[in-house]
């Protein structure tokens, strides 16, 4: 029997003709064809033999009986023939058309995916064949039942599609780069972010192409990054999520880029199928470290020519220790030829020089103002640059090797006192950087050099000397052994705060906060007149405020008594650019609020301190409801608005000793830790809602109005891990969410069927 929706039941025939398979029926039907006809040649031959034998009165002619035996075949053979037809052949007929309307039939429904009903309603009727009959009804039943098959999975193709839609949009509004991979290394799927990262316009470029071979196969040295080495296969194949701080990864076009990345597995069935990469593009963060390295090379540079400057060594010997100094430096696209020029007058003098061509040292050795890149560079005051051999150069030889220049005037209060020049490869595009630490290099020389002529020129040099030292962007104090600081300079008075004469009446232990009499004293012991040494410390200004500086002492003798010369440098500004740095690593920009990378620092160590204390730890995973529709309406100046008065209000909910972070998009948390109440994390959700549930004002005298909901977990009970645990409270708000929102959830009031681990890796 077929389903009641497969159509009309063929009616049974239980006839003795209709009765088994098809093969049965035609023994059934030959059976009774060959039964006939021998029924009636038996006849016949009673008729012609048999019968005139037993009645010896009525003797037949002789001449009859070949006539009747003729008469008796041919009546065998019509009675053989036509039986045949009626009962064999015309079934056959009727048999063989079946056959073909059941093709037909199951032709139809292949080209067209529907059901024949005329033609399976012929076969299935009374006139139908028993065998094909049955046959018709199985092949009915399977049409239907495939039909029925293809719809329920087109409606999950449907759902799943929907669903998929959901999440690439889902993954494409994310700020942060996410594509994962099979168990291959081959992407399965990126989002938007992370296509503009790579360089990539259509996701169709990357799908099913191996992400490392495309992204993360060559190192920042430029030597090959073996995939055995990569940090993303290690945690496909351990198993165990990963994070990096710094790698590079490459574009499209050949470029590459600093990225903090995290790369997870991802589970089914306990085997790692591949693997899932979030990654945030840290070019800025990278760059802004790259500033400071450069500003520490340079300071160093310039401490250690400072430190030439106060060695008691001839001019000379100094500039010439000096331009070894700056041509060694590896940070800068420098040749490791130069030289340095004083003037004399309205000439040039060639007074160091490293690596220079013989012919140059002829040519070179005195030139007037304006010869060549070096003269037009003294003569005008101003730095002259070439990036190649070209019409400028007034001394050229055949064996010349191609080349740039930075010609920079040494310049000192106007006065040009001499020029360095400094070798760069032909068609280098230099930098800000080169020129600016040039240029730096090119003031400390010009100080150095006007130092130097001071002491040279007695009766001129303490002038202009005394002008180096008022003149200097830094604090320049000298004490004597006593700690009695007799010399300041115009700097140390406006960066302290002092009088020249207070400062008169001042000890070094009253404005230096870390001086310590032992330490100094033995530092006083060890130090080497002309050698200066380098530490950091903390000043006090009059009005009690502080300067972090880096202070550079020199020890020398005046003939009476030792004196020592500080040097401090205020490095207030580095140390903001230092903590901004470190504050932007761990916290959200634009919030302010901690991310997720020290959000789950701090939930690790509650956790830790909650098992040795014998407490909980509990986390609220907060999802804004409506967010998308302000951010759509009102614009994204206006969403942002909105979610930095949103961290305030929930930073205005918890103790000082909780965590409020956002993990990103429009997905807060909250670290609660000491719990020994149960209901706490509840009173907390419940402020939550009350306090998100005031309309929001933004610009342009709106308000926006939003809810939340919230998932809560508490340790041990819903986790004893932090990814666990936050996956139960991610759990919780999902199912929130699933039930109409803005409210919340315990997690231990969901089905807890599956784990959080197994949350997690869904």
């Amino acid at each position: 029997m077929r389903d009641a929706d497969a159509g009309v039941e063929p009616p049974t025939r239980d006839g003795f003709f209709n009765r088994g398979s098809l093969s049965r029926q035609i023994y059934a039907r030959l059976t009774v064809v060959l039964l006939l006809a021998l029924t009636t040649s038996s006849a016949l031959h009673y008729l012609s033999h048999d019968l005139p034998e037993s009645m010896p009165d009525f003797p037949v002619p002789s001449a009859l009986v070949p006539a009747l035996v003729a008469v008796e075949s041919l009546v065998f053979f019509v009675v053989f023939f036509v039986s045949s037809w009626l009962i064999l052949g015309r079934w056959l007929k009727r048999a063989l058309g079946d056959i073909e309307t059941l093709a037909q039939v199951a032709s139809h429904f292949a080209d067209n995916r529907t059901v024949d009903e005329g033609g399976m309603k012929a076969l299935l009727g009374e006139r139908g064949d028993g065998e094909v009959r049955h046959i018709a009804a199985s092949l009915d039943d399977m049409m239907r039942t495939v039909l029925r098959q293809e719809a329920v999975t087109a409606a999950h193709e449907a759902e799943l599609a929907r669903r998929n839609e959901e999440i690439a949009l889902l993954l494409d509004s994310a700020g942060e780069g996410f594509y994962g991979t099979d168990a291959e290394g081959n992407c399965t799927f990126i989002n938007r972010a992370c296509l503009n990262m790579f360089g990539y316009d259509d996701a169709r470029d990357l799908i099913g192409r191996n992400m490392h071979d495309l992204t993360h196969h060559t190192r920042i040295d430029g030597t090959p990054y073996p995939v055995d080495e990569c940090r993303i296969r290690e945690a496909r194949v351990t198993g165990v999520g990963i994070w990096v701080a710094d790698e590079i990864f490459w574009r499209r076009n050949g470029t590459s880029f600093p990225a903090e990345y995290s790369a997870f597995p991802i589970l089914r069935d306990g085997t790692v199928v591949g693997t899932v990469v979030s990654i945030m593009d840290i070019t800025e963060r990278a760059e802004a470290l790259e500033s400071l390295r450069r500003q520490a090379i340079d300071h160093e540079i310039i401490a250690r020519i400072m430190k030439l400057s106060l060695s008691p060594i001839p001019l000379k010997e100094m500039l010439e220790e000096t331009l070894k100094l700056v041509l060694t430096s590896h940070d800068l696209g420098l040749q490791s030829r130069g030289s340095i020029f004083l003037r004399e007058g309205d000439r040039l003098v060639m007074v160091a020089q490293q690596g220079l061509h013989p012919h140059l040292l002829t040519e070179c050795a005195n030139i007037p103002l304006g010869f060549c890149l070096c003269g037009r560079a003294a003569s005008t005051g101003a730095v002259v640059y070439a990036q190649s051999v070209d019409e400028r150069h007034d001394v050229t030889f055949p064996e010349m090797a191609p080349h740039g220049h930075y010609c920079m005037p040494i310049s000192s209060d106007g006065e040009v006192l001499g020029v360095i020049n400094l070798y760069v490869s032909a068609n280098h595009g230099g930098s800000e950087h080169e020129l600016r630490f040039v240029n730096v290099v090119a003031d400390t020389l010009a100080g150095v050099i006007r130092h130097h002529t001071v002491e040279e020129e007695l009766h001129r040099g303490e002038e202009r000397l005394r002008s180096l030292v008022e003149n200097a962007g830094d604090c320049i104090l000298v004490h004597d052994f006593d700690g009695r600081i007799i010399s300041s300079n115009r700097r140390a008075s406006l960066e302290l705060g002092y009088t020249r004469e207070e400062l008169a009446q001042t000890y070094l232990p009253d404005i230096d906060t870390e001086f310590n009499a032992a330490e100094y004293e033995l530092l006083w012991k060890t130090m080497t007149p002309g050698v200066p040494v380098v530490v950091t410390s903390t000043y006090r200004r009059k009005d009690g405020s502080l300067l972090p500086v880096e202070v550079h002492l020199g020890y020398y003798e005046t003939g009476s008594q030792p004196l020592v010369v500080l040097l401090a440098h205020n490095i207030t500004e580095r140390i903001r650019a230092e903590e901004r740095i470190r504050h932007m690593a761990s916290h959200d920009a634009l919030t302010g609020l901690p991310n997720r990378s020290l959000f789950l620092d701090r939930l690790t160590m509650a956790m830790i301190s909650a098992r040795r204390g014998g407490h909980s730890v509990a986390v609220l995973f907060i999802d804004l409801d409506g967010f998308k529709a302000v951010n759509d309406t009102m614009g994204h100046a206006a969403g942002d608005s909105l979610l930095q008065q949103v961290s305030t209000r929930l930073s205005a909910c918890v103790r000082e000793t909780d965590t409020v972070a956002r993990l990103g998009g429009d997905e807060f948390t909250i670290l609660m830790t000491g719990v020994t109440d149960p209901h706490a994390s509840t009173r907390v959700a419940e402020l939550v809602l009350k306090t998100l549930s005031a309309a929001f004002p933004i610009e342009n005298n709106s308000d926006a109005h939003i809810g939340a909901s919230i998932g809560i977990a508490q340790s041990p009970a819903d986790g004893d891990t932090p990814e666990t645990l936050l996956a139960s409270a991610d759990r919780a708000m999902y199912a929130v969410k699933q039930r109409g929102k803005n409210h919340y959830l315990r997690a231990s009031a969901l089905d807890e069927s599956r784990s959080g681990e197994q949350w997690l890796r869904e």
